[in-house]
This record gives structure tokens, sequence and C-alpha cells, in this order.
């Protein structure tokens, strides 16, 4: 019995259909192995690596000489990081046999180690920056008037000039803002009374008067005492040093 063309299309369609997706599926399913296996591939690598690192850095703090084993180990993570994963892990198994077999070091024949150079907490004149002049001065009178207080005119006035010390200092005028405050500060000092004079507190030492020729003199002459010849006032009856009656 002949069948309708369109039911001989359908069946064309659907065989077709089914062919191409038998070999999706298979194609599929063997590029997932793929994956699956690489990314196998790549631990094993990195656990490889990983653990001989591990070992040789505990080998070589226990004074083994693991020189040999240091470069296997740097050609397997240079592997690694090329994504060659069997090339890496075949490297990190002949770095775990030459580890087993690594001796102590030679300490004798090692060269000592270099002193430390001890470094200089001396800061070196190049980096010094210098300070401009009266920045230090006009910083520390400013602060210094601040707390001073007087009356309501002269405060008012010293707070002006204070204001303009500022602005000249952080404008970097070091020499205005030191003019400004040496103002507000004669304006802040109390002056004393009218008629009160002020007199210094330093005690003047003055020398002793000169004695005149006239005063020389006029004065009596002294006299010696007969037995030890100490100079003895004139109104000494007897001499202060051996006791000696005097005449007069």
């Amino acid at each position: 019995m002949d069948l309708p063309l369109e039911t001989l299309v359908l069946i064309a369609v659907m065989t077709i259909a089914v062919v191409v997706g038998l070999l999706e599926l298979k194609y599929l399913r063997g590029r997932r192995q793929t994956k699956v296996d690489a990314a196998i591939e790549r631990d094993d690598a990195y656990n490889a690596v990983s653990t001989t690192r591990a070992v040789a850095d505990s080998l070589r703090q226990n004074g083994r000489d693991t020189t040999e084993a240091d470069v296997l180990i740097y050609k397997a993570e240079t592997a690694y990081d090329r994504r060659e994963f069997l090339s890496a892990t075949e490297l990190a198994g002949k770095a775990k046999k030459v580890l087993l077999t690594c001796k102590e070091k030679d300490l004798i024949s090692m060269p000592s180690p270099a002193p430390a150079k001890e470094e200089s907490t001396e800061v070196p004149s190049s980096l010094v920056k210098k300070m401009p002049a009266n920045c230090l001065e006009s910083r520390f009178m400013i602060d210094s008037v601040r707390g001073m207080t007087s009356g309501a005119d002269e405060k008012a006035e010293a707070e002006s000039c204070l204001a303009r010390a500022q602005a000249c200092y952080e404008a970097e005028d070091y020499n205005g803002a030191l003019s400004e405050a040496m103002k507000a500060r004669r304006l802040l000092t109390p002056c004393p009374p009218a008629g009160e004079k002020s007199y210094p507190s330093a005690v003047v030492r003055l020398p002793p008067p000169e004695r005149s020729s006239a005063n020389v003199a006029s004065s009596p002459a002294t006299r010696l005492c007969p037995a030890c010849h100490v100079e003895t006032s004139p109104d000494d009856d007897f001499c202060r040093k051996c006791g000696t009656r005097l005449e007069g």
C-alpha cells in the first residue's frame, strides 16, 4: 500500500531528528568527560606541587640541602602555570624522590652570613625642611595671646588683631602674623595706673663707695700690738688676738 507523500516526509524528518539527537548526545557526553578529566588533572597537579613544596620547606628548616629538589619544584610550578598539568605532576614526583635522599647541609663549606647593616636613624640633610623665618615665633605668639583677657574695648580690638594674625599665618605671611599678634598682646597687657612708677624686679648691687683721701687723712691712725704686731682699732684697750694691754 502506498503511503501519502506527507507521511513519508514526516517519517524522514523524524528519523533525521533522532539521528542528530543521538550524535549530539554522544558528542556532549564525550566533551563533558574531557572537561572532567582536565579538572582532575589540574587538581592532581596542584596537590602534587603544593605538597612537594611544603615538604621541601620543612626539610630545609631542619638543615637539609634541598637545592636540587627546589629546581624541580620551580619547573613544576612553571609547567602548572602553562597549564601543562601532566608535566607538572611528573616533575613534582621527581622532586619528591630527590627529597627522600637529600643530605644535611655542609655548614663548614657554606659562606658565613654577612652581618646585618645597622640602619641609621639620622635624617639626611637633604630631606630636612627648613622652617621659614618667624614661623614658630608667630605660632607661639598667637597661641599665647588667645588665653589673655582684658577690658571689653581692648579685647574686641585685640581679637580683631588676632584674627588678622591668624589669616596672615594661614597665608604664610609669618612676619605679618607676628606683628599683628604682638599688637594684640600689647592691647591685652594691663598698663600700670597713672602716677605709679614701675621698678625693675632685679636687685642691682652697687659697688662700695670709694674712700676719699680727705676721709683717710681725718681718720685716726691705727695702732700695732706690741706683742703680736696686729693692727688694732684706736678704741681697743686690749689686743683682739693675743689680749695684750694696749697703751693709750
